[in-house]
């Protein structure tokens, strides 16, 4: 198991969920001889990764977690991510953009070490170790989507998933959709499978507020389903 620095328990109440089950995960899967670091100043501006990995034979690794869905990113280039949020479209930095930008203010503070860096050759001044970078896009699809469209298809019935490529809300078939790409559609029949879903604290406002805009978009009827138990 690897070693979370702080540990993960005293560090979770900061975590966003995508965070916590990453680090979960990298005590539960790495093996003893790694390291990890989460939300740890870094550098003369004292920016804050989300976790740094270290292997004293496979060197380093900045990563950047985001709870982004898939549907809530507008657009993306270099520099500039758009994305759907309940308050409208927001314009947040490129991860990736930020995780090289990480990577490289580690790498100039370590460089300052003699003994972490090649004395001689081509690499003189350089670590003696590889570093990298990367994000973690983690995509919190709720489980009562699948189970729907899982019974849909061995039903037989038509249906069509909302998506940023292409939609027709007059189609005759069933709509599968997420609540934030619900907005602005109304439908006569609206069923929301598994509404009692626990959010995290620190959502749950939000979580209400994306459940009425749900429920609002039913024009005749509306179902909202809570699991048994």
């Amino acid at each position: 198991m690897a070693t979370l620095i702080p540990s993960y328990s005293s560090c979770v109440s900061r975590m966003t969920s995508g965070e916590k089950r990453f680090a979960q995960r990298l005590e539960a899967k790495l093996e003893d001889d790694y390291l990890c670091w989460y939300d740890v100043p870094i550098g003369q501006s004292m920016r804050h990764p989300d976790f740094i990995v270290l292997h004293p034979r496979r060197g380093l690794l900045i990563l950047e977690v985001k709870d982004w869905k898939l549907d809530t990113i507008q657009s993306i280039n270099k520099a500039w991510v758009t994305l759907l949020t309940y308050d409208g479209v927001k314009q947040r930095s490129n991860p990736l953009e930020q995780a090289r930008q990480y990577a490289q203010a580690v790498a100039n503070s370590l460089q300052k070490d003699c003994q972490l860096v090649f004395s001689s050759g081509k690499l003189r001044g350089q670590l003696l170790f590889p570093w990298s970078y990367g994000v973690i896009l983690y995509r919190n699809w709720h489980p009562a989507g699948k189970t729907v469209r899982n019974a849909l298809v061995t039903a037989g019935i038509p249906f069509s998933w909302k998506n940023n490529i292409q939609f027709n809300a007059q189609q005759d078939t069933v709509k599968l959709l997420t609540f934030h790409s619900s907005k602005g559609l109304e439908f006569p029949l609206v069923a929301i499978p598994d509404a009692n879903m626990q959010a995290e604290e620190e959502k749950q406002d939000e979580e209400a507020c994306l459940l009425y805009v749900a429920m609002t978009r039913a024009t005749q009827e509306l179902m909202v389903l809570e699991r048994a138990g």
